[in-house]
């Protein structure tokens, strides 16, 4: 339940005497109606039944796809004799059915049938196939490939989870910054392809503020292709305060790259675990190299980075004050074993690389989101608080609200604080707002979705089918704003 909602907040509203969704209600049985919730990020895709405390799926946002050839055949002749293949299409933890997903399988999809494979979820992104490329359909933390967004919302719903979406209302959570098209899109996707009933659109910052009880917060989203700080207020975003930059995750990762594997004086080899053979010779493990000349250059950068990123989650943390390499010259050396079985031992570099979140200096961004200068986190947050009201600042210091995958690097809310309280007036107390467990920081969006969808106030609040046929966009920016 989410506690200290005022009136004037979109909770508050619920409880206005609002009935266009009483025939929808009546479908569903009195006050309860079952709803869907997902959450698309630019690393990964959370989807899952409202109510619940965790998404009952998590999948990497990206589909692999082996494009169909034009004499028919779909893959080359270098695929490894390999007993498990068919196992390994399939997402094996969460697993209902075959991640192989073709266009037109749910809803009124009325597209040529298409010949080409896709595989979806870890599993079956992770083992190498001949001629497969790896689409990511996130772009500054925007859709731009709409086709490989339905193969994962086809796969989440009707692979994974096993429901007719023309039974459910779904709630989506959006980017803060989502533009119009898209959003356009999105009800052209449930409504006419998967005939949904009902449906609503939330910002990804509000639900976030949602998700830890708070009506009034700046949340900090520091996920993988995305850092963003946006304030919301009684339940609203304030978008003059938004901003945003590719200074997040994957930046940490290049910059842990970059420290570790590529330096020109002394580069270290890194191979993913799909190059290597693995056998025992004389109760020994033997590893050894081996090479598939039809594997696509994505697909290698996905498996490589997937490794840097596991570096980085593993023994990464930020500093507790601005980086200096003398002051890291003697701490102890963190080891990891790579895939080949060698052990990485890493020192400054696992404080060196996250310091671009707060320091990036010489590793800038060419072109950051809307020219945005990036110069850390910290001054993103001052200048997003800076651009409202004077009197509503010090609440929004004090309600700071970390969320993203990103944000569990250790030491990344403790290094936030420290330097907020050391650059603003002190009439203001820096806080930020706590979590009990690491996956309310990861899924924190969806969580906030899963709470706001199963409140019973909120029933009246969804956007009906027949209210989108009959007033269209209009309908929408005035109940999703």
């Amino acid at each position: 339940r989410i506690r200290g909602i005022r009136r004037g907040s979109p909770c508050a509203a619920f409880e206005t005497a609002f009935s266009s969704f009483r025939v929808l209600l009546t479908m569903y049985g009195g006050d309860e109606v079952g709803a869907l919730v997902i959450d698309v990020g630019t690393t990964y895709t959370k989807a899952g039944y409202a109510g619940e405390d965790l998404p009952k799926v998590v999948i990497p946002t990206a589909v692999g796809v082996i494009r169909d050839m034009k004499n028919g055949s779909t893959s080359g002749g270098n695929e490894p004799e390999n007993k498990t293949a068919n196992a390994m299409d399939v997402e094996k933890e969460k697993s209902v059915g075959k991640s192989e997903v073709k266009i037109g399988e749910q809803g009124g999809d009325e597209k040529k049938p298409d010949a080409s494979k896709y595989f979806i979820g870890g599993q079956a992104l992770n083992y190498r196939r001949d001629n497969m490329e790896v689409l990511r359909p996130l772009q500054n933390g925007i859709v731009k490939d709409w086709d490989t967004v339905e193969k994962i919302w086809d796969y989440c719903f009707g692979k994974h989870l096993r429901v007719d979406l023309k039974e459910f209302p779904v709630l989506v959570a959006e980017p803060t910054f989502n533009p119009p098209e898209n959003r356009k899109k999105l009800m052209e996707l449930l409504f006419e392809k998967y005939d949904s009933p009902a449906t609503f659109l939330v910002k990804d910052a509000v639900l976030a503020s949602f998700a830890v009880g708070k009506h009034v917060a700046l949340v900090v989203d520091v996920g993988g292709g995305v850092t963003s700080t946006v304030p919301v207020h009684d339940g609203y975003v304030l978008n003059k305060g938004v901003r945003k930059t590719r200074m997040a995750g994957e930046m940490v990762d290049t910059a842990l790259d970059q420290l570790v594997f590529q330096k020109k004086d002394k580069p270290r080899e890194l191979i993913p675990p799909y190059l290597l053979n693995k056998r025992f010779d004389k109760g020994q493990l033997r590893t050894s190299r081996v090479e598939f000349p039809n594997t696509t250059a994505s697909y290698h950068r996905c498996m490589y980075m997937e490794i840097v990123r596991d570096i980085k989650e593993s023994i990464c943390r930020v500093a507790d004050s601005k980086f200096n390499p003398k002051d890291f010259e003697n701490i102890p050396r963190m080891p990891y074993e790579l895939p080949d079985g060698k052990l990485l031992e890493v020192g400054s570099e696992r404080y060196e690389a996250s310091e671009v979140l707060f320091n990036p200096g010489d590793f800038t961004i060419s072109q950051d989101i809307g020219n945005y200068t990036f110069r850390g986190i910290p001054n993103m947050v001052i200048e997003s608080i800076n651009t409202c009201e004077p009197d509503i600042r010090r609440d929004l210091y004090s309600s700071i609200v970390l969320t993203g995958g990103t944000s569990l690097l250790p030491g990344l809310n403790e290094r936030l604080n420290r330097d907020l309280e050391q650059s603003i007036p002190a009439a203001f107390k820096v806080k930020t707002v706590p979590t009990s467990t690491k996956g309310e920081k990861s899924y924190g969006v969806w969580i906030g979705g899963s709470i706001l969808a199963s409140l019973g106030t909120f029933h009246q609040m969804w956007l009906s089918k027949a209210e989108y046929q009959e007033h269209g966009m209009n309908i929408l920016r005035r109940k999703c704003p």
